[in-house]
């Protein structure tokens, strides 16, 4: 009788190995297109997010014939003229029904009327987190602060190519910058004497949590108002162009500021409010010009080009950016 030999099939340990190792290169391969696909897709998200913030400028403008004040408050203690004294309110409130906040509008009208102080409003109200106003890229987007700041989002608006202490100190025209925004102002699109297409309306920037120590004595640490809505005193709705995108120059605000490595910045005792446009996204940020069209503009701008772009009406144009 003839027998027929059965053979067991298996892996060797060397080809388990093998199996092992090319399945490892072929993950390491593709999680960079992963994270790279979706990395785009935040990147479209937040630019989307601004295209809508301009939309509502815009449609602000179209309703009044002039932009929103960048802020309404007093600015380094004291109270610019026209101000509604410390209400600490800026852009962002009176935008709110342009960006589907009505309600959250509604709930605010209240404490418009009679300058109430934005941090006196209840917390249930300033701490609503606005989708909107959030740079998915940013892990730290929809914070809201520690400190009873309220929500504190990624999105603000050039007062121009200057630092604003400078303006409001030395300025003839006391508190005005060159930028379509700022203290009490009143832009309207016939004073964009440079153009809309050569002129910054907003940025992004890194939201920066609050560190919760003091190690200045003079609150630096604590509080960081980059992108806080509802306290003006700080002007941290708004940026400069003084600076490319991205800059190594630290931010700076007035009496305090949280200090990240991602977020350079120096606060405690100083009288500037300089906060640059940043993004974590590679290379540079998304800006939004005055026509409300958006450009991711390159952290390797020539700063004199990126300072003429803040200019509302200083007549220096730029070419291609």
């Amino acid at each position: 009788m003839l027998r027929t030999r059965r053979r067991t099939q298996g892996f060797t340990l060397i080809e388990l190995l093998v199996v092992i190792a090319i399945i490892a290169v072929l993950i390491a391969l593709l999680l960079p297109a992963v994270q790279q696909a979706r990395e785009a897709a935040r990147r479209s998200q937040c630019k989307n997010n601004l295209k809508q913030l301009g939309l509502a400028l815009h449609n602000y403008h179209d309703t009044f014939g002039v932009f929103p004040p960048g802020s309404f408050a007093s600015v380094y203690g004291t109270y610019v003229s026209g101000g509604t004294d410390g209400s600490r309110k800026c852009w962002f409130q009176m935008i709110l029904p342009y960006i589907d906040q009505a309600p959250l509008y509604n709930q605010l009208v209240p404490y418009f009327n009679n300058g109430t102080d934005m941090l006196s409003v209840p917390q249930s109200i300033i701490t609503s987190r606005i989708t909107v106003l959030q740079c998915p890229s940013d892990p730290t987007a929809g914070k809201v602060s520690s400190t009873g700041q309220g929500f504190v989002g990624n999105y603000v608006l050039c007062n121009g190519p200057q630092d604003p202490a400078t303006s409001i100190n030395g300025n003839s025209n006391g508190y005005k910058c060159n930028g379509m925004f700022y203290g009490i102002s009143s832009t309207k699109i016939r004073d964009i004497t440079d153009g809309t297409t050569n002129t910054l309306m907003g940025s992004e920037i890194i939201v920066v949590p609050d560190s919760g120590t003091d190690p200045g004595g003079c609150y630096g640490g604590i509080y960081d108002y980059r992108g806080a809505y509802y306290n003006q005193l700080h002007w941290g709705s708004m940026f400069t162009a003084l600076n490319p995108p991205n800059t190594n120059v630290p931010d700076q605000i007035w009496n305090a500021c949280g200090s990240t490595a991602r977020t350079p910045c120096s606060g405690c005792a100083i009288s500037s409010n300089l906060i640059h446009a940043r993004s974590m996204h590679t290379g540079g940020a998304h800006l939004m010009l005055g026509d409300g069209s958006i450009r991711f503009v390159s952290s390797n701008i020539d700063r004199t080009s990126f300072q003429a772009l803040g200019g509302r009406n200083d007549a220096i144009l730029t070419g291609d950016f």
